[in-house]
């Protein structure tokens, strides 16, 4: 019994973490938004234009991170490790 209530541990956690995900997921989509419709072709984009986005979005402060923005959270994070 005790092998089924770890899996069940596991798959409850496993739930947890996909609900979390699929709504990241469509925060980022809408976000995406903002700068690409949807329905566009982006491959009519240069390289220049989607690195552009990209910094754009990680340069926007977040709720979920204390209103502090990604890459200074990924900055941080990265100073702690070295």
């Amino acid at each position: 019994m005790g092998d089924l209530d770890s899996s069940w541990g596991s798959l409850r956690v496993s739930l947890i973490n996909a609900s979390t995900t699929v709504c990241v997921s469509e925060n980022t989509n809408c976000l995406l938004r903002q700068y690409l419709p949807k329905g566009i072709d982006i491959s009519s984009y240069s390289q220049t234009k989607l690195n552009a986005v990209a910094r754009q979005l990680n340069e926007r402060p977040r709720k979920t991170l204390g209103y502090q923005r990604p890459a200074e959270m990924l900055s941080r994070t990265v100073a702690l490790t070295g």
